[in-house]
């Protein structure tokens, strides 16, 4: 994940219900990021969640969301996280939400979560190379069984954007209109999506060259989702005005654990019109 270091509120406005069709609101996670904890509940309801992720600083963070599929305690599963902040086979990544460059901003995601023992990780890089869940940014989230929590919920986004091994299956273009964006990973790895907004004069050859931290920036993110295990989906809620963007993806390579899969080839320029 990314060491540099959509905002989007979705009004949620009651439906009226008949007997025959209930209207099923999902659960609301709000969580803010400091150094290095996350303020959050200890538990959320099964089926369809809404995190926000504020970050309160100072560093930059993320919220990633793992499963674990292992019968053990969380403090067992919070132990075993490697330093580096890679994962586990019995850690599933469900994704979760990339933070902004700009702390102000709140990041909206959709995902489905079944019942059973969750962590709340963040996998960025403090300046001593561990990963800030080594430094105490790991804490469980119980996820609860409900009436309707049997099984998977609806997560429909305006526009689709699958995740490949290594490419973004996406759209050139698409209006400002859209409100919620559709992240499936289809590729055999973990990966996740970051939006950025180029800076004035600066195209995709500028994103491929590795930036000095003094130098102006290239883009800026504006959010997206944390890392998704293959065949895992999420709902990345955002707000775009007219301009030109970049997708990236900035999971490192397992095998080589040196380049990001943005430099292999899942980069992908997106143009947002009126």
């Amino acid at each position: 994940m990314r060491r540099r270091l959509a905002r989007a509120w979705l009004l949620l406005i009651p439906a009226a219900c008949s007997p025959e069709r209930e209207l099923t609101l999902p659960a609301v996670l709000h969580i803010t990021t400091r150094d290095f904890a996350f303020e959050t509940s200890d538990s959320v309801a099964a089926g369809r969640v809404r995190l926000t992720m504020r970050n309160a600083g100072p560093s930059y963070h993320h919220v990633q969301l793992v499963r674990i599929n292992l019968d053990i305690s969380w403090q067992q599963a919070i132990d075993s996280l490697p330093e580096d902040g890679s994962l586990l086979p019995w850690m599933i990544a469900v994704g979760g939400i990339e933070g902004p460059d700009d702390y102000s901003l709140v990041v909206t995601v959709d995902l489905d979560l079944t019942p059973g023992l969750h962590l709340l990780i963040c996998r960025i890089y403090a300046s001593d190379g561990r990963a800030h869940s080594a430094h105490g940014m790991a804490r469980p989230l119980h996820v609860v069984a409900t009436e309707r929590s049997g099984g998977q919920t609806d997560l429909a986004g305006e526009v689709t954007v699958g995740l490949l091994d290594y490419a973004f299956a996406a759209p050139d273009t698409i209006r400002s209109a859209v409100r919620s964006l559709r992240i499936e990973n289809r590729g055999r790895e973990d990966h996740h999506i970051a939006i950025a907004r180029f800076a004035p004069g600066k195209s995709l050859p500028d994103a491929l060259i590795e930036q000095s931290p003094t130098a102006p920036p290239t883009y800026t993110v504006l959010g997206g989702t944390a890392a998704l295990a293959p065949g895992m989906r999420n709902i990345l809620h955002v707000s775009l005005d007219p301009g030109r963007y970049v997708l990236l993806c900035f999971v490192l390579n397992r095998t080589t654990s040196v380049e990001r899969h943005y430099q292999m080839g899942m980069i992908r320029a997106l143009t947002v019109i009126p």
